[in-house]
């Protein structure tokens, strides 16, 4: 889960570190609110980092996110 682009660099390292895309699938959500969607798939292109993917809570884009229980 990434609230900036230095957490998408952080987990970049991490991910190059523990080869961790050869190993497990890798996900990146967004902290809703606080990193567009958009700009981590810009990250992901840049990056090429084709083989981690983007992960959205789609509750709280159908729903309100402040709104419990769905």
């Amino acid at each position: 889960v990434c609230s900036s682009r230095e957490d998408l660099l952080r987990a970049e390292e991490l991910i190059a570190l523990y080869s961790l895309s050869d190993r497990v699938p890798v996900y990146f959500s967004p902290v809703f609110g606080a990193l567009e969607p958009e700009a981590i798939v810009e990250f992901m292109k840049e990056r090429r980092l084709n083989r981690v993917r983007l992960q959205l809570q789609i509750h709280k884009y159908i729903w309100p996110p402040d709104r419990r229980g769905v």
